[in-house]
């Protein structure tokens, strides 16, 4: 995966990843298996394959079914394209089962159970356009998704497969501090959260170390969302946040 480029979701930005033919990857930033299999020295680029992906995107977003795909090409086990590949076979605003996936698989030759089918869907280089988010646990329960419940939840929503519920946007943030420590928090109003931290009236962890400034942030669909996503940015060494930070300004 040498190219890489970014598209601006409701649920956050994603970074879209080519082999300079087709898509290889998409990922929301921070998921888990964020950027998995991306070389370091990926490069920015606008590809045809991306303009499709980008047009595809606002076509789902915009509330329409989306057509063809862009073309794309796996790279994985033998097992986990198997599984990717029965994902594509799921209708828009239809769902299954890790259980009955599993059944497919079994049905197509292939030893498979419930566990190991999630672990290949929790897998799947590709989001939402490979729509992984159309999984569910038995009884039809919401879970297992690498970019997050919320997200999920957003997802199927969106398709009109669960009903909506009122929810406010709200942001996770990173900032860097005067002395290069970083600092991670939440909020509904990034603009004046920042504002409040430099007028010294953010957390005492920051008022020592003014100023700061603005190094990464995510969009996500509710506070609550937020408050999870909040507390495993801060589970996470200073390495890892430097390199959400590396890829998120590639």
């Amino acid at each position: 995966m040498r190219f890489i480029s970014r598209y601006e979701s409701p649920l956050g930005r994603l970074t879209l990843a080519s082999d300079g033919d087709a898509l290889t990857g998409l990922w929301f930033a921070g998921q888990k298996y964020d950027a998995e299999g991306l070389s370091e020295d990926a490069q920015e680029a606008e590809l045809p394959v991306f303009t499709e992906t980008k047009a595809w995107l606002d076509a789902y977003f915009d509330g329409r079914k989306p057509q063809q795909l862009p073309p794309i090409r796996w790279y994985g086990s033998e097992f986990q394209i198997a599984v990717w590949n029965l994902l594509l076979e799921i209708p828009y605003g239809q769902t299954v089962t890790y259980a009955e996936l599993a059944s497919r698989m079994i049905a197509q030759g292939r030893s498979a159970c419930a566990q190991a089918v999630g672990g290949a869907v929790g897998r799947n280089p590709i989001s939402i356009l490979v729509p992984c988010h159309r999984v569910l646990g038995a009884g039809k329960k919401l879970t297992g998704y690498a970019g997050g419940l919320e997200r999920k939840q957003w997802l199927l929503t969106h398709e009109g497969i669960l009903q909506s519920e009122p929810s406010q946007p709200w942001f996770v943030y990173l900032l860097e501090c005067a002395d290069g420590t970083l600092y991670t928090g939440c909020t509904p109003d990034l603009d004046r959260r920042i504002q409040a931290h430099n007028a010294g009236r953010g957390a005492k962890y920051t008022r020592a170390r003014l100023p700061v400034r603005l190094v990464y942030h995510e969009t996500l669909p509710s506070r609550s969302a937020a408050l999870r996503r909040e507390a495993e940015l801060k589970s996470y060494t200073r390495a890892e946040k430097l390199r959400i930070i590396q890829l998120d300004g590639r």
